[in-house]
């Protein structure tokens, strides 16, 4: 019968998930999750409405067989979505069905189905657009998200191809960057001081321990979430359960190290290796380890394999400074011959600078990105009509530098949070970035492109962006056919019928920027 079901009962390219059958009648579910029944209707068993008999002539069956409307139900297929007739932020919502694209019916839409929409666009934020004139042809109808599915495809629905929808109703969405999405809360516990890492071999997190003190829990669990899921990653032989520890992770060998933590009054000095690869832990012994402690902060040198831990408290504030080196398996402490900061706990640090966040006693959702080429602070991820999290403390953030999202998971306010959010930032440029040396000469390749009248080209002081440099200088051009010619560098150039143009720079040492407005 199932050959059958295949080629001719169900339809073309469609096949059955399971089958029910009655004394005079049968219902198969299919592939697609829709819902098809043939054989006596007499008491309306077939779902169609009426007491017809179906299925007795060829005709009847296959493609011919209508879906039986159920109404709006869940569904686990996963569905291929684009946006059409705008931007890649607005648009007209299609989805994928029998190799064909159609529309979604604007029935019950409404924001929280935007906002699935969007996530699975990789964008973020998310809000219903209405108005817009379709196909007429619909694949999906009374669509009705809870907001946190990770695919439309997963949200209720009346069932493939089942609407009553005219062209009209098509719906859109519009979507965000520089926002917020509200992701599935994950089947762990809710917890504050636990670690999280970023895996950017497979775009993956590793969250570790952590705990709720104020319920007397404290966790030695670790969990993955990779492509949209959870796992929980049994091990034995690891940690015990802390918080208040530090883990950074070194890519090259796919290894997590763990530093520290406490258990209530208990502080440790151990120092945990993590491999995913082999999903087995290793306790790292040194005869020199620093003193036991807990909300210190660690940063790691992944070009020298080396990681840093300052200050942290252990019953009160510390303020040493210690060197991990991975390859040697060795502590050092660090002595600076000029001053160091006071002693302190809580704090965050990242390679290449310190920045000191002491504990307040008030909350923030604020997001602020802080820019070296600006020296400039930009808040970002302004409030709108779409979710975004809650003020809190002592959550993790990771990072993933591919797709620019940012995750941050739990933390405390008045309450210990399991909830997952993420952020998607802007795309960004990859800046062309010179180094050079004085009495030599200097070369800049500007973009490789047309110019138009009105191009202009300045060169600003990089921290200030002021054209006022202080003193004189000059700016020499030269284009591939040999054009060429120089202007001063506080004056903008007009770069109409360049297209390819190599810049130098004769000025005083220092550092600078192009801008050039096309």
């Amino acid at each position: 019968m199932g050959d059958s079901l295949k080629a001719v009962e169900l339809g073309s390219d469609r096949t059955a998930k399971s089958l029910s059958v009655g004394s005079h009648h049968a219902c198969a579910l299919l592939d697609d999750d829709s819902i098809k029944c043939w054989g006596s209707g007499y008491y309306g068993q077939l779902g169609l409405g009426n007491v017809e008999r179906i299925g007795d002539e060829q005709s009847e069956m296959g493609d011919y067989l209508p879906r039986v409307d159920v109404g709006t139900i869940p569904t686990t297929i996963k569905t291929e979505i684009r946006l059409v007739d705008g931007t890649m932020m607005k648009g007209r919502i299609q989805v994928k069905y029998q190799e064909s694209w159609r529309d979604v019916c604007e029935d019950n839409w409404n924001n929280l189905n935007a906002q699935v929409v969007c996530r699975q666009l990789g964008l973020a934020g998310g809000l219903s657009s209405f108005g817009w004139n379709g196909s007429g042809e619909f694949g999906m109808d009374q669509v009705a998200c809870v907001g946190s599915e990770p695919d439309l495809g997963q949200c209720p629905f009346r069932g493939w191809g089942i609407h009553d929808c005219g062209s009209w109703e098509a719906v859109g969405v519009e979507c965000h960057l520089d926002a917020w999405s509200f992701l599935a809360d994950p089947d762990l516990s809710a917890r504050r001081g636990h670690s999280a890492v970023w895996d950017a071999t497979d775009a993956s997190m590793l969250v570790f321990a952590g705990h709720e003190a104020g319920s007397f829990r404290y966790y030695d669990d670790l969990w993955r979430y990779h492509n949209g899921l959870w796992e929980q990653l049994l091990v034995a032989g690891g940690p015990s359960s802390r918080g208040g520890h530090t883990a950074i992770w070194d890519m090259g060998s796919r290894t997590m190290i763990v530093f520290g933590g406490s258990h209530y009054t208990t502080y440790y000095s151990e120092l945990w290796l993590y491999s995913l690869s082999t999903n087995a832990w290793r306790l790292s012994n040194s005869s020199t380890m620093p003193t036991a402690r807990a909300y210190h902060s660690a940063i790691w040198d992944l070009a020298n394999q080396i990681m840093l831990i300052f200050a942290g408290e252990n019953g009160i504030p510390m303020a040493d400074l210690w060197e991990y080196r991975f390859l040697s398996n060795d502590w050092r402490e660090l002595t600076p011959s000029s001053g160091k900061p006071s002693a302190r706990s809580r704090h965050s640090a990242v390679w290449a600078g310190v920045k000191v966040l002491n504990e307040s006693f008030s909350y923030t959702a604020e997001l602020w990105n802080y820019s070296l080429l600006t020296n400039a602070w930009t808040p970002l991820a302004p409030p709108g009509t779409y979710p975004s999290p809650s003020a809190r403390e002592d959550h993790t953030a990771v990072w993933d530098p591919d797709l620019r999202f940012m995750y941050i998971l739990g933390g405390f306010d008045v309450s210990y949070k399991k909830d997952f959010w993420r952020y998607a930032g802007y795309g960004v440029k990859e800046l062309a970035v010179e180094e050079c040396f004085v009495g030599q000469e200097c070369t800049v390749k500007l973009p490789n492109r047309s110019f138009e009248t009105g191009d202009t080209l300045t060169v600003v002081d990089f921290f200030t962006g002021s054209s006022d440099l202080g003193f004189s200088s000059s700016v020499h051009l030269t284009t591939l056919d040999g054009y060429s010619f120089s202007f001063a560098s506080e004056d903008s150039q007009d770069l109409s019928a360049m297209s390819d143009v190599t810049l130098y720079l004769y000025a005083q040492p220092g550092p600078y920027r192009l801008r050039w407005s096309l």
